[in-house]
């Protein structure tokens, strides 16, 4: 991930893959029902994993204006969430 800006599908790729890794189901066509206001991609070098907090995230009937926080610990295990159950609590 070298790029300066994400777009639609990255961010929708990353939340799918981490999805994926927590359910152990295939996410297919969630950018036809997947929107988010905005992201934060940080890098943490000490711990060397790269951190994206997709905010104001909606996904049809499921979930309304909530943050997700998804982390790769760049040790070839891809995207994760950072806590599951978060991200589909209701605010």
């Amino acid at each position: 991930m070298n790029k300066l800006h994400l777009g639609l599908k990255e961010i929708c790729d990353i939340y799918a893959e981490a999805l994926e890794r927590e359910t152990g189901m295939a996410i297919n066509n969630l950018i036809n029902v997947f929107d988010y206001d905005s992201y934060e991609l940080n890098y943490d070098s000490l711990a060397d994993k790269t951190i994206i907090n997709i905010k104001g995230a909606y996904v049809q009937f499921e979930m309304y204006d909530t943050d997700i926080i998804c982390i790769n610990n760049n040790d070839g295990t891809g995207w994760q969430l950072e806590d599951y159950q978060q991200a589909f609590l209701d605010d």
